[in-house]
């Protein structure tokens, strides 16, 4: 599975250092979102395979963290709000707009993302 084709692309040559652009609605503690997640994936602009958390914060902040198989990590901040069903999430990880709009589903502790085309992603809750 290609963790990139989804949500999440390659940082290219984005300075990490730009902040998130704020996403419009709503966030907080009560949001089943909140939490750590975790998948595993391909990414062909960082060389193969890689793990990626998913940092949820109850005030409205993200930050992914991306590991190579190597050991190496990148770790970008972000936003995300939760627009009528829709999660939208921004900052500089999610290329090449800055951002990305996602419907959702969380069963247990399993958080399911599916893009526009149709496509999802399975998150594995980290406690």
């Amino acid at each position: 599975m290609a963790v990139i084709a989804l949500v999440l692309t390659a940082c290219g040559g984005q300075d990490k250092g730009s902040g998130p652009t704020e996403p419009d609605g709503d966030t907080g503690r009560d949001s089943p979102l909140v939490g750590t997640w975790h998948t595993t994936g391909e990414d062909p602009a960082l060389g193969g395979p890689v793990d990626v958390l998913l940092e949820i914060q109850a005030a409205g902040t993200l930050r992914v963290t991306v590991t190579q198989s190597a050991g190496a990590s990148l770790s970008f901040p972000g936003t995300w709000a939760l627009v009528e069903n829709v999660l939208q999430l921004r900052g500089a990880w999610f290329q090449p707009d800055g951002g990305v709009d996602v419907r959702w589903d969380v069963n247990g502790d399993v958080l399911i993302l599916i893009a526009a085309d149709g496509n999802s992603q399975n998150w594995e809750r980290r406690r």
